[in-house]
């Protein structure tokens, strides 16, 4: 069975990045093990079969993306815990590194996973 990389492209998301990531991926993997798909946080087909290999978090508007990825950073934890990766850019990886409103808690990476890169070096 194929391995999934799941690219969000809900609510949020800047489409120019959605299809640039996509048209990356698939120009640099082997479709017979990789397939490459777009999720959003009502079409979620991808992160339910348990197959999800990397999650692609692209660039877009912050504000907007942060309550659809809301109601799947459970799923994405969830998977990532499981070994999958996650790779977020722009206002994405923004969402993903830190607490932005106290009431709620956005953490799609388990806190044992994330790790601090040295670029002094």
């Amino acid at each position: 069975m194929s391995q999934s990389i799941q690219i969000y492209s809900g609510t949020g998301s800047n489409n120019i990045c959605v299809q640039a990531w996509k048209r990356e991926l698939k120009n640099s993997v082997d479709d017979r093990i990789y397939r490459v798909e777009e999720f959003n946080a009502s079409f979620q087909a991808g992160l339910d079969r348990g197959n999800t290999a990397l999650f692609v978090l692209p660039g877009g508007m912050t504000n907007e993306m942060f309550e659809p990825l809301l109601h799947v950073a459970s799923k994405i934890q969830a998977v990532v815990g499981n070994g999958a990766s996650l790779l977020a850019s722009c206002a994405a990886a923004y969402l993903t590194a830190g607490n932005h409103r106290e009431d709620i808690i956005f953490h799609p990476i388990p806190i044992e996973s994330r790790t601090v890169s040295d670029i002094s070096r």
